[in-house]
């Protein structure tokens, strides 16, 4: 305990703070977009591709 006199404990703790975001959600859906198109495709394949997901992804939160 000794360690801690003196030590302002806000400044180590990131809980409820706003400013310290990290990008997991960002790199999740990076992720799985590069698991769903793993070679570039063109245009109606996109379009099509994520209307599916977009499709599969409500019928699992309606499911919920």
């Amino acid at each position: 305990e000794t360690y801690l006199i003196g030590y302002d404990m806000k400044s180590w703790n990131y809980y409820n703070n706003i400013e310290h975001i990290t990008n997991n959600a960002s790199e999740s859906l990076n992720n799985s977009l590069n698991k769903l198109f793993p070679m570039k495709p063109n245009f109606y394949e996109l379009i099509n591709k994520l209307k599916e997901q977009e499709h599969l992804s409500y019928y699992d939160y309606q499911m919920k």
